[in-house]
């Protein structure tokens, strides 16, 4: 019968001895709109199967049909500003117009702005 003294050294020899698993924190969104928050186990996932420990739930193997694909942001974003100003009718006419454009691409480590303007002023004094 082993005694309590020697009892300690043989679990830490044990748990040293046993596989180490690391598991990665990640939150995982559904299909159905669940959203797990739990350790990913990627020595035990795969392309068709997540394996992830859940703090309540424990071990979880999760169908990657019933995984969410994650969003893409779109490559492309683009904007378009424009402002007219305009008097007439006794004001001594003036016409001001301006336009400025500015399209985006960004995707992984390439990233391309392009950026364009119009201003246009006319006035006539009586």
């Amino acid at each position: 019968m082993p005694s309590l003294r020697t009892l300690p050294a043989a679990l830490v020899a044990l748990l040293m001895a046993a596989p180490s698993v690391i598991a990665e924190p990640v939150t995982i969104q559904l299909k159905n709109g669940d959203t797990i928050h739990a350790e990913q186990v990627p020595e035990e996932s795969d392309d068709s199967i997540t394996v992830v420990i859940h703090p309540q739930l424990g071990r979880l193997e999760i169908s990657s049909d019933a995984i969410k694909p994650k969003e893409e942001p779109p490559a492309w974003s683009s904007t378009v500003v424009a402002g007219v100003i305009a008097v007439g009718e006794d004001g001594d006419d003036s016409m001001t117009l301006s336009m400025n454009t500015s399209s985006t691409y960004r995707k992984d480590a390439d990233k391309l702005v392009m950026k364009g303007g119009m201003n246009y002023k006319t006035s006539r004094d009586k």
